[in-house]
């Protein structure tokens, strides 16, 4: 009988399809690889002006830094991050900064999650 596959390996999925985004830049691993490095440089950029904007209760703000990080994270494959991003570039776009703290919190976990799968990604292995 065919091997039943592993739990993580769907988690994986979910966090990175590299597979997607290779197809979406016709299959250019090269390009792929530069894309992912840069993101993991970039991004913490991203959070820290989405904390910022949230502590400075400037909800345009809020929603220009999340819908950058979601494009990025689009163009990667990192489905988790682009819909954590999401959600708050439209808390931005609504100015609704209550649920923000959470939001936040998904997507950290969505980034940790997303990191280990990266670098390796962007490394080649």
């Amino acid at each position: 009988p065919p091997a039943i596959p592993e739990q993580p390996a769907a988690a994986e999925a979910s966090a990175l399809d590299w597979d997607g985004a290779l197809s979406n830049l016709d299959g250019d691993a090269a390009l792929l690889r530069e894309l992912a490095a840069m993101f993991l440089v970039e991004y913490p950029k991203l959070t820290a002006a989405i904390d910022a904007a949230h502590a400075g209760g400037d909800a345009a703000e809020l929603r220009r830094a999340a819908h950058t990080l979601k494009g990025a994270a689009d163009v990667i494959g990192a489905g988790g991050v682009v819909t954590a991003a999401q959600r708050l570039a439209n808390l931005g776009r609504e100015g609704r900064l209550e649920p923000v703290p959470e939001a936040q919190r998904a997507l950290a976990a969505e980034l940790d999650r997303l990191r280990p799968l990266l670098q390796r990604a962007a490394s080649g292995a």
